[in-house]
């Protein structure tokens, strides 16, 4: 079994996020010129504008997963932590979208699956990089090093 490093997590969180970023700003661009039509799906949006949710879908979506790709590139080390975010937003749009159209799609489910998709590689890129993310303090070192100082009291 070969052991993925930091470079192939952040590699993976970076083409799931460009792949999610081309797919929202074609989703976005489809509903705000009509060139993705939903037909009577379009009455259960707010105010009944897929203007409005092309809109909502690049500004929800497309951004965020932009900022992702771009974090995960320039190898940034809030690139776990953003994905975590940006995995759980995306999870938090389907279920809401779930909510307005009141019907399920399989695509639906394939997004949820992907953003729950970008939170795992977050938090095991984020765990990975630095143990921040642990619950509990280890204060071991801290002993260690207030143990050897010659001010201690020990």
């Amino acid at each position: 079994m070969t052991r993925v490093g930091t470079a192939g997590r952040r590699r993976a969180i970076g083409v799931v996020a460009a792949v999610n970023t081309v797919a929202a700003v074609g989703g976005a661009v489809g509903l705000a010129t009509g060139a993705l039509s939903l037909e009577e799906l379009t009455q259960r949006l707010p105010l009944d504008s897929a203007l409005l949710g092309g809109i909502a879908l690049g500004l929800l979506v497309a951004v965020p997963q932009a900022v992702l790709t771009a974090l995960a590139l320039r190898r940034s080390a809030a690139t776990g932590a953003a994905s975590v975010v940006v995995g759980a937003a995306l999870v938090v749009w389907i279920l809401v979208e779930v909510a307005f159209l009141r019907v399920v799609a399989g695509l639906q489910v394939v997004y949820a699956a992907v953003g729950l998709v970008q939170v795992a590689l977050g938090l095991a890129l984020a765990r990975h990089e630095d143990r921040r993310w642990t619950l509990r303090a280890d204060w071991r070192p801290w002993r260690s090093v207030r143990a050897r100082s010659p001010h201690s009291r020990a």
